[in-house]
């Protein structure tokens, strides 16, 4: 889950410490010790100034973060079709929430360890539609990285973000060429989320605790959304246009939506209304269409044809005009017994859907697919 009602209920209980760096590192350092001297230098912090006034954005002029020293692979590694967390085991000196498992990068039949990869709940990672360019946060780099699986590139983000504000809950977007990269979490510890340049080495600020979902090309807009305390939509424009960064809408719905992805050109977004609406929490709730300016329902798809009765299902990125991809994650309270993640591929206009196949991780914080996609 990410922005949902049961992972922010407990989010000021949980929220990580400050000592969250040591413990990570600490834990990272039983398996790999060369990574603690590097994961320590991540906490001299260079901080990003400017201040969130509501949430508009402010750009400050960040010195740009120099480039990092991680050997490329000899040859170009293949697109990535998906990328998963290490399931979470009770081994000796791992943390409850699963920060010591690492993220293992799916690329063909092969598969690559991520050791500089933040792994948990806050360590997010993206892949962008085509699978070249992955975007994660980088231990050594103390930053958002995107590392380029053609030639091994890395490129840090123009501004650190200190470890221990990571949050307990960390969401990115990547734009389809892999040139911007959004990042959000939370809680929000007073600083703020950030859109990246990673070309021209620019930030916009962006409000936290909520996630971003769609970016437009060229990353001159931007939709976020949030689940609770209540649903909005939050749409941002001009944002490279400092005199303009305030044109912006922020709207609060009346129901509960998980969020997928938005149109091409960001004027409407799809959504699986809440099922704890009904009377069985176990069935997919309906699918509707929002303009995402207004929140206006524009048509509503009862009782989509989702297979998946056994599974949280969450909506991914579209894989045609028609059809946008559908992941239905294990739910034990719902009477599944596997832990395979079933993708398919759901008809927004006639709810029906097609299976596709399997994929590796238990639930929605284990596992990454290319393209930019909704948030649940």
């Amino acid at each position: 889950m990410t922005w949902l009602s049961d992972a922010l209920d407990d989010i000021a209980e949980q929220a990580p410490d400050v000592d969250l760096a040591d413990r990570v590192i600490e834990a990272r350092g039983r398996r790999r010790r060369t990574l603690t001297a590097v994961a320590a230098g991540v906490m001299v912090v260079v901080t990003v100034a400017g201040v969130v006034a509501g949430v508009r954005l402010l750009h400050r002029g960040e010195e740009p973060a120099p480039a990092i020293d991680i050997d490329p692979p000899k040859s170009a590694m293949g697109p990535a079709t998906q990328a998963y967390r290490l399931p979470c085991k009770e081994l000796d000196g791992r943390e409850p929430d699963c920060r010591g498992a690492g993220w293992r990068l799916v690329i063909g039949k092969r598969e690559y360890e991520l050791a500089d990869a933040l792994p948990g709940r806050n360590g997010p990672l993206a892949i962008t539609e085509n699978g070249w360019t992955i975007a994660y946060y980088s231990l050594k780099a103390g930053t958002i990285v995107t590392r380029d699986l053609r030639d091994g590139k890395v490129t840090a983000a123009p501004a650190k973000i200190p470890l221990n504000k990571m949050g307990s809950v960390a969401e990115l977007v990547i734009s389809d060429d892999g040139r911007y990269v959004a990042f959000s979490k939370v809680p929000e510890f007073k600083d703020p989320g950030m859109l990246f340049d990673m070309v021209a080495q620019r930030t916009r600020l962006l409000p936290n605790r909520v996630a971003p979902v769609w970016i437009s090309e060229g990353a001159d807009r931007v939709i976020l959304a949030t689940f609770s305390p209540r649903p909005r939509l939050i749409t941002m424009a001009d944002l490279w246009e400092t005199a303009s960064a305030s044109d912006q809408t922020d709207i609060t719905l009346n129901r509960p939506y998980y969020f997928g992805a938005a149109a091409v050109d960001g004027t409407t977004i799809v959504a699986l209304e809440d099922n704890t609406t009904r009377q069985d929490n176990c069935v997919p709730g309906d699918l509707v269409h929002l303009e995402a300016r207004t929140g206006k329902v524009l048509a509503t798809i009862k009782n989509p044809h989702l297979p998946m009765q056994d599974r949280r299902v969450y909506l991914r990125n579209w894989r045609s005009q028609r059809e946008i991809l559908a992941l239905a994650f294990p739910n034990p309270d719902c009477g599944s017994k596997g832990m395979a993640i079933t993708a398919y591929a759901l008809d927004v206009h006639t709810g029906k859907t097609r299976k596709l196949r399997t994929y590796k991780g238990d639930d929605f914080w284990s596992t990454a697919f290319p393209g930019i996609g909704g948030t649940p």
